[in-house]
């Protein structure tokens, strides 16, 4: 038996900036209602494999859309079925445009021990490290401005 994949779309449109785009949105929750229970192995890989490519590009269009949270959350669909590569480099930058530097680190680190040669996931690696020690000194000289002013009013008195 040969499944057909069809999911339905819908088109939504958004403005960004002056420009338009559209955005598809892909509802898997009824197109394979009837044949799932049909389905081989081989054809359930199939679809799981489409699913992840569709999850994979709608995570990409928001990335450069710029809208985090439907990047990961496109991410963490796939991440849900397992390891993959672009879903965590996706989620990582997604999580450093957030701020989410220890979570960017954790998901880069992934993306690394799954391809540690990729120049991409090497660069990112470089730049969520190097936010994060910009971040740890300017955390740490906020604590010794306060410390210093703390003891110049305790010296005071």
């Amino acid at each position: 038996m040969k499944l057909c994949v069809l999911p339905t779309v819908l088109l939504d449109r958004s403005t960004v900036g002056r420009t338009q785009s559209f955005i598809f949105r892909f509802n898997f929750s009824h197109y394979l209602a009837v044949g799932r229970d049909l389905a081989t192995t081989e054809e359930e890989e199939e679809i799981d494999e489409i699913r992840t490519a569709i999850n994979s590009n709608l995570s990409l269009c928001f990335l450069k859309l710029e809208n985090w949270d439907k990047c990961l959350k496109y991410a963490n669909q796939i991440l849900e079925r397992g390891p993959h590569f672009k879903a965590f480099l996706r989620s990582s930058c997604a999580l450093l445009e957030k701020g989410d530097l220890d979570q960017a680190l954790i998901r880069i680190e992934a993306a690394i021990e799954l391809e540690p040669e990729n120049p991409a996931g090497v660069k990112l690696m470089r730049k969520v490290k190097k936010m994060l020690r910009q971040h740890e000194e300017k955390e740490s000289q906020k604590m010794q401005n306060a410390f210093a002013k703390f003891t110049d009013e305790r010296n005071l008195n």
